[in-house]
């Protein structure tokens, strides 16, 4: 069935518009979308990140959703793929800085594997898996450009156990030249930066051509909607909340003053609900939000992301 977009205004569909043409690679709907049309580049991509050769990949659903419970809180991972030897990859896009990446990494490693054993498989036939996290900053500030972890043994490092799990982080940031030039030329990409990589070429114009699918500006603009309401809603209860904490304030400040600094805070609380739980990039969740451009900057440093 063809997604339908809710009725909006014109100036409402053109900024919507606009949010689609400036996407990169680092936007996880592109990204996912990009993978799922060109299974080619996603097994590409795979192989320079587990640094192995792989035959094929295939995708068992077009979304991977896993979720335990009806109550629970599930995740929506953005790539998620099976090679020939029945080996997870999953690929997830961070494109801003989180401090609890660690620990979602670890969310994402248990709940795939619950997924494994709910589908009828034994624990000794759990898939070997490989989650990956790209991020666009150094999630541990070393300057390295890929890090990779395996559990090891604190007295003897040299012993790990087997378990068949991988965990890597890369860094769009990191200055180590000493890895595959492709995969570097990858991270050069969704740092914004250009290079002459064939890969990234032929990675780019296939990004190029998802977004010039209608079907997939559709879908998009359906999900950014529904996020935009969603997050309009928080942003209303945000500032009703700041303006209750601003207008105690107010009382001993002065009433206008107060007003101010309730309506600074609930913005800089629906900044961070929109950073921190939908993933997207501050100057986006600003334009969002609809904050002038004179105040960006004061955002930003209230957040500490100057």
């Amino acid at each position: 069935m063809p997604k339908i977009i809710p009725k909006r205004t014109f100036s409402e569909l053109k900024a919507a518009l606009r949010r689609w043409r400036r996407l990169t690679i680092r936007d996880n709907f592109l990204f996912q979308k990009t993978m799922q049309e060109y299974p080619e580049l996603c097994k590409r991509l795979c192989e320079l990140i587990i640094g192995r050769k792989i035959v094929s990949i295939s995708f068992p659903t077009t979304e991977k959703s896993i979720k335990m419970r009806r109550t629970s809180k599930g995740i929506r991972l953005d790539v998620y793929v099976l090679d020939e030897t029945g080996r997870v990859i999953n690929m997830e896009m961070q494109p801003v800085r989180k401090k609890n990446l660690p620990k979602r990494m670890r969310i994402y490693q248990g709940l795939i594997d619950l997924d494994w054993l709910e589908q009828g498989h034994d624990y000794d036939d759990l898939a070997e898996t490989w989650i990956v996290f790209i991020c666009d900053f150094d999630p541990f500030d070393l300057g390295r450009s890929v890090y990779i972890f395996h559990t090891a043994c604190d007295e003897a490092p040299k012993l790990k156990i087997d378990d068949g799990s991988t965990k890597t982080f890369l860094n769009a940031r990191g200055s180590s030249r000493k890895i595959d030039k492709e995969l570097l030329a990858f991270l050069r990409y969704v740092a914004g930066k250009s290079t002459k990589s064939k890969f990234v070429r032929e990675l780019d114009a296939a990004l190029q051509s998802v977004k010039n699918e209608r079907k997939w500006r559709l879908e998009y603009m359906v999900y950014d909607f529904a996020m935009y309401d969603k997050l309009k809603e928080g942003l209303e209860k945000g500032l009703e909340k700041g303006l209750e904490k601003g207008l105690e304030k107010g009382r001993k400040e002065g009433h206008e003053k107060g007003r101010k600094e309730g309506r600074k805070e609930g913005i800089v609380t629906s900044l961070k609900n929109l950073i921190l739980n939908a993933g997207i990039t501050l100057d986006k969740a600003m334009e969002m939000l609809g904050v002038p451009s004179r105040e960006r900057a004061q955002y930003a440093a209230a957040l500490g992301m100057t």
